[in-house]
């Protein structure tokens, strides 16, 4: 078993102009300790990235994170050293201490955990966020509260990033199609983002322990439900937001807004809004004073609707399917009343 020198007094600062890479660390406590550990042997050693691995984390890591650098003409015995602290063979004076390993020792009792890389490679059918779900529960599992965290970090944006892209294509592209295509296209690198940034931690983590193992083939099953369950969603949500009675109201809803709301019909009564959703196309007025007694909300209501059954457009409109919510409001804006037009409110009127 190799012996670690004591540390001498002090160490010549390493020559920039000789400087090579030894290894990468994504953590500044594992790259500190192993530059001391150099130290402690006599060679001079410098850590590279530090301070952009610690100020922003993921972007850190993405561009190779922590870097310990090394005179070349020490790289031989740096290599051999780093080697034996990696196995866990170096030993300090008293041979009964032995220097820890890198990596954190397995729990005990051992938990049954998802195989790593299998759960990334379910990513490449089902998408990057299955697999950081798997992850997640392996760390949560393994009791890494630190490692648990940053999983479920990336987890979480993830997740928001789809809904986003959902919440864009259902109601501002409003096209399926190139919604899916944004997920296709965008899938594969946050995958191998997230593998290389985080997820691989947990494989080399895992390495070499021995641990009951969840099926694949469940996940992949409860994967491909979800994933098949999401797209009949999406699908049913897309069908909605795509009716062309329901864009027709939107665009009716927009002209009037843009044709000069709020206006003033007389001294107590404002129309102040438009909107629409679905099939119903609301109108809200403000009422004040005497336009709220019970009577003159009545006359109100009764000549909205005759004027509404009267107009061509929104007789066409009716005849579609349309529901006219008329919403009346008091000068805060609390809601007095709501009244409903429909087709059949026009016919009574003609009965009439």
């Amino acid at each position: 078993m190799s012996e670690t020198p004591s540390a001498p007094s002090a160490l010549p600062p390493p020559d920039p102009a000789e400087l090579v890479t030894l290894t990468r660390f994504e953590l500044a406590i594992d790259a500190e300790m192993v530059r001391s550990l150099l130290a402690s042997a006599g060679i001079p050693a410098q850590l590279a990235d530090l301070n952009t691995v610690n100020a922003y984390g993921v972007l850190g890591n993405a561009l190779g994170g922590i870097r310990l650098l090394v005179q070349e003409r020490d790289l031989p015995e740096a290599t051999a050293l780093l080697a034996d602290y990696r196995a866990g063979t170096l030993a300090l004076d008293d041979e009964d201490e032995a220097v820890p390993a890198a990596s954190p020792a397995a729990p005990d009792p051992m938990p049954a955990l998802w195989h790593p890389d299998w759960a990334a490679a379910i990513g490449l059918l089902l998408g990057p966020l299955f697999p950081m779900l798997l992850h997640y529960q392996n760390w949560c599992r393994i009791g890494d509260h630190a490692a648990r965290r940053r999983s479920l970090t990336w987890l979480l944006a993830t997740l928001s990033g789809v809904l986003g892209i959902s919440a864009y294509m259902l109601w501002i592209a409003r096209d399926l199609h190139s919604g899916m295509g944004i997920f296709m296209l965008l899938s594969f690198p946050v995958l191998v983002l997230w593998y290389f940034c985080a997820g691989r931690k947990q494989a080399q983590t895992m390495l070499g322990w021995t641990y009951p193992r969840r099926p694949m083939g469940l996940a992949m099953l409860l994967g491909t439900l979800v994933l098949l369950g999401s797209g009949f969603a999406l699908g049913i949500l897309h069908g909605i937001s795509n009716d062309p009675l329901s864009r027709l109201l939107v665009e009716v809803a927009r002209e009037d807004v843009k044709n000069g709301l709020p206006y003033s019909i007389d001294a107590n009564t404002r129309h102040i809004a438009v909107s629409a959703s679905g099939k119903i196309l609301t109108d809200t007025f403000e009422l004040q004073g005497d336009a709220l007694a019970t009577e003159a909300i009545s006359n109100f209501l009764a000549f909205r609707q005759a004027e509404v059954c009267q107009d061509d457009v929104s007789r066409e409109l009716l005849n579609q399917g349309m529901i006219n919510e008329i919403l009346i409001v008091d000068g805060q804006h609390n809601p007095v009343q709501r009244h409903y037009i429909t087709l059949d409110n026009c016919h009574s009127g003609d009965d009439s």
